[in-house]
């Protein structure tokens, strides 16, 4: 979605299997009511590389530089994941500008790209299909990760170097980016997964995650939630936690637990989200060894599916460059109890 002259475009994928994937616009002076663009698609077949596959060339992410809308889609072949860079004069005429970015090594599709620029440097925000898993990162068969770029991306040659993964968790996926304000926001589900809502016939089947404030430290990228989230909660409490003591506390439906730890060596704190006395699950901070965990094998309903990695036994792994002495923040949401364990 972009505005220009008080005009709402949206800019999306059709899908038919006469033309595969292409990118279609409509329009709205109200933000409620919307045209398709008559002559759709924007960005057709006879625009597409053949280097490009044209049944996977989806995900367009629209902005400006200057007076130039540019267009970037999400593209694979049998070999390499791609993404394709447009540009236009009048939101309507494109042109195929070049390969933005394109690898072998990152995996299989690159889909949902997303441009965040910086006065110096632009980054390139996006989830491939099938990267390869390494150490304890990129567990889900497909991630949300970030590169680096120059920032007059548009101009210079791009090259794929190092990749940082955005979220180690379980379902996040297909993130949004609002580049003005530097806004993002996710799928909270993955592909290949089970619809357990949709099995229990729920009205809605997935969700949104939080809304996060992308922050930059050097070159490395920050995703925190908005802090206006703090000012949703109530009946504040303060609970003094001893080592060696365990701490019970039913909350119900929605907790936000704001913890300030102080992390001497060696301590092992663990804090478990409990249905009953059977499921929970766990997260832990090891501070001898770096790492946050996080373990849901305990609950019966799994939503396992096609991730050949030990993602399939309900395990998360985040490894720490550092642990910091105090201030680490959880927001959770659970059905029963919180137990503390430290």
């Amino acid at each position: 979605a972009i505005v220009k002259d008080d005009v709402l475009y949206l800019f999306y994928t059709s899908v038919s299997h006469e033309l595969g994937q292409t990118q279609s616009m409509a329009y709205s002076e109200d933000g409620i009511t919307f045209k398709k663009y008559e002559n759709n698609p924007v960005v057709g077949v006879s625009l597409i590389p053949s280097i490009a596959n044209l049944y996977d060339f989806r995900d367009p992410n629209v902005f400006f530089e200057g007076d130039t809308l540019y267009m970037i889609v999400g593209s694979k072949n049998d070999k390499q994941a791609m993404t394709l860079l447009y540009s236009s004069k009048d939101m309507i005429n494109f042109k195929f500008d070049k390969i933005l970015a394109i690898s072998s090594e990152f995996g299989t599709m690159f889909e949902c790209p997303n441009i965040v620029r910086f006065e110096d440097k632009a980054y390139l925000i996006m989830s491939p299909q099938n990267i390869p898993m390494k150490d304890d990162n990129f567990f889900n068969v497909s991630s949300c990760v970030y590169f680096s770029l120059p920032r007059n991306f548009v101009s210079e040659d791009v090259e794929l170097t190092s990749v940082k993964e955005i979220d180690h968790g379980f379902e996040y996926y297909a993130p949004n980016v609002f580049d003005d304000e530097k806004i993002m926001v996710s799928w909270s589900q993955l592909w290949g997964r089970r619809y357990y809502l949709s099995e229990i016939g729920s009205p809605f089947i997935n969700s949104f995650s939080l809304f996060r404030k992308i922050e930059r430290e050097g070159d490395e990228l920050k995703f925190v939630p908005l802090p206006i989230y703090k000012t949703l909660f109530k009946d504040e409490e303060k609970l003094d936690l001893i080592v060696d003591k365990t701490i019970v506390k039913t909350c119900g439906q929605q907790y936000h637990l704001d913890l300030e730890i102080e992390t001497k060596p060696g301590l092992l704190f663990e804090l478990e989200l409990s249905k009953n006395l059977e499921e929970s699950v766990k997260l832990t901070l090891d501070v001898e060894n770096k790492k946050i965990s996080i373990d849901r094998t305990s609950l019966k309903i799994q939503l396992f599916g096609v991730d050949n990695t030990p993602a399939t036994k309900g395990l998360r792994f985040l490894n720490l460059k550092e642990i910091p002495s105090k201030g680490i923040f959880y927001p959770v949401r659970t059905n029963n109890s919180l137990v503390l364990f430290a």
